[in-house]
């Protein structure tokens, strides 16, 4: 029984012996606190301190207090136990561990205030760089979660506005880039260039056929926010798709032009740039969260 023995409350005063009666292999000891299970819960407030067998006024004083649960499951009775004791390390841990190795968009900036309030600085850093890159923006510049709906109360203090202001910077730069890389293919000191496939037979150059590719390839926001001198609105689309976007242009329209491919160095700068991303927190934000996790004991 001692290796399935679980001490809640070093101070309990009530010992719950939970699972099949018949086998002691699968039965569990659970050293509780009688007052925290009434408080918790109506059900073990009846049983406890009731008119049932199982109640404290049944014992006398000399005696243990112990109730057996036969019929009851020792391993979700653990988890509730922990519930009501106030430990939620053990179980907490794993379900926050399974959530945030998952690729689900869905709930990641829930997820990203679990981890602030868990002291998880790491993976909080991870969920914010992740939310920068998938986030998109309202007309207002306002960050919206993966239901289109704004980002407003409950949030860290800075932590919206940085998460605005990097993503700004690396989608102004790939935006820069773009534009800088279709100058060049536009200038005329680029037009000499032919792929095997576009020979100067009557074909065009490489400049021609991967500036198509661009004006193909780009949705109408990407190209009008593209051209435009002065942005009136925000771009609104995430970094993710704006990478997808060009993504599109080298993998699918020119795949074959391997040799003179100008967008692919665009696309390892890009690269570069976002695998470089900076997290918004800041030196108050991890003192805040080493704090948490001393609570937390994550």
């Amino acid at each position: 029984m001692t290796e399935n023995r679980v001490i809640f409350d070093a101070d309990g005063d009530l010992q719950l012996v939970v699972g099949n009666e018949h086998d002691s292999a699968e039965q569990h000891e659970f050293i509780v606190c009688s007052r925290a299970l009434s408080r918790a819960t109506p059900v073990f407030k009846a049983m406890l301190y009731g008119p049932f067998k199982e109640a404290k006024s049944t014992t006398t004083p000399e005696s243990e207090w112990v109730v057996e649960l036969p019929e009851d499951k020792p391993v979700p009775l653990k988890t509730l136990l922990h519930i009501i004791h106030a430990q939620f390390e053990p179980w907490a841990k794993n379900w926050f561990e399974a959530h945030v190795n998952s690729d689900e968009a869905d709930g990641r900036e829930l997820l990203l205030l679990v981890a602030w309030e868990f002291g998880a600085e790491d993976v909080f850093e991870k969920l914010a760089k992740r939310t920068t890159l998938g986030c998109k923006v309202d007309l207002e510049g306002q960050i919206l979660d993966s239901q289109g709906i704004k980002l407003h109360d409950h949030w860290p203090a800075g932590i919206l506005e940085g998460i605005a202001s990097i993503r700004l910077q690396i989608i102004d730069g790939i935006f820069q880039r773009l534009k800088g890389c279709i100058d060049k293919l536009r200038s005329k000191g680029n037009n000499n260039c032919y792929c095997d496939r576009f020979r100067p037979q009557g074909g065009e150059p490489c400049s021609t056929i991967t500036l198509g590719a661009i004006t193909k390839s780009l949705p109408d926001p990407e190209l009008a926010y593209l051209w435009s001198e002065k942005e009136d609105k925000p771009y609104t689309e995430s970094i993710n798709h704006l990478l997808d976007m060009i993504n599109d242009v080298i993998y699918v329209r020119i795949s074959n032009q391997s040799m003179c491919n100008r967008i692919a160095p665009l696309l390892r700068e890009v690269q570069e740039m976002v695998s470089t991303i900076k997290s918004p927190d800041t030196a108050a934000h991890k003192v805040h969260m080493s704090r948490q996790k001393e609570k937390s004991g994550l």
